[in-house]
């Protein structure tokens, strides 16, 4: 839950590769502090997965919002900014996606789940994703 931003920009710096973070509205909007570490050199896919809500912590409805994503993501340093409101939209973005445009922000627009078996992770499962994230 949250700071995955940061993370996925901590990585980027051992890794030539793209980096692709997948976050959500409620992280997005608790950890905005991180977006000023982005460059337009950066190596960065990030979509943000936004259903106006916060499902992780028990479907709490976010209830502020950014009235223009593209314009924050463009003051930030990202290249591009791509809305997705549909699968079919989603698959053509995916299969378009040119790594020389770069960072890219795909802002993917889902509905809530409202998983009531959403599983929480446990201090084992922690330990072990972060294990297998210094294996990586």
């Amino acid at each position: 839950m949250g700071h995955t931003l940061a993370v996925a920009l901590g990585a980027e710096q051992y890794k030539k590769n793209t980096i692709v973070c997948v976050d959500g509205d409620g992280s997005f909007y608790m950890h905005m502090g991180s977006f000023s570490l982005i460059k337009k050199t950066t190596k960065l896919i990030y979509y943000l997965l936004d259903n106006s809500s916060h499902e992780s912590v028990g479907d709490v409805k976010i209830n502020y919002k950014i009235n223009d994503i593209k314009k924050f993501a463009k003051s930030v340093g990202f290249k591009n900014y791509i809305k997705i409101n549909d699968l079919q939209n989603l698959d053509k973005c995916l299969k378009d996606i040119k790594t020389g445009s770069l960072p890219i922000f795909i802002h993917v627009i889902t509905r809530i789940e409202h998983n009531k078996d959403l599983p929480r992770p446990s201090n084992k499962t922690l330990i072990k994703i972060k294990n297998d994230y210094l294996k990586s």
